[in-house]
């Protein structure tokens, strides 16, 4: 059980990570307030989702996971070259849904094969999931 437990929490510390640095990348190309406004809200409950996160690690011994360099520079490489192409709102709103979907989708799968896990480590699994799940439905009135 903590190994399974161990593993999804690693999984939510690191995408919390990945959601935070795309947030805070994007978030300067935003011109709506109300936009700028949505993704500053976002950015400071995945900074909370990652801290519990990392707490719950503390507490079996371990230490949040940051994402692997190579996604990182992906993640950042791709999303500057498509805001190069277009700088709208409209393509803010995207990018921050497709990283939705890549968080609901990683987290579900992790939920599902890390079973075992902890029943506060799969309720806080459940919790990203769901702020990503608002925050694509937020984004789509930006598309």
């Amino acid at each position: 059980m903590e190994n399974h437990t161990v593993k999804l929490l690693e999984e939510c510390s690191t995408g919390c990570r990945i959601a935070l640095n795309s947030l805070k990348q994007l978030q300067r190309y935003a011109a709506a307030p109300g936009l700028r406004n949505l993704i500053e809200y976002n950015i400071n409950r995945h900074l909370c989702l990652r801290n519990e996160a990392d707490s719950l690690l503390g507490q079996l011994g371990r230490k949040g996971k940051s994402p692997c360099p190579g996604t990182a520079l992906f993640t950042w490489t791709t999303s500057e070259m498509k805001m190069m192409m277009k700088k709208e709102d409209s393509q803010v709103a995207k990018l921050i849904m497709d990283g939705c979907n890549m968080g609901i989708q990683t987290l579900s799968q992790a939920i599902n094969q890390y079973s075992n896990a902890s029943v506060e480590s799969i309720s806080l699994a459940d919790c990203i999931i769901k702020t990503d799940e608002n925050l694509l439905e937020e984004m789509k009135q930006f598309c």
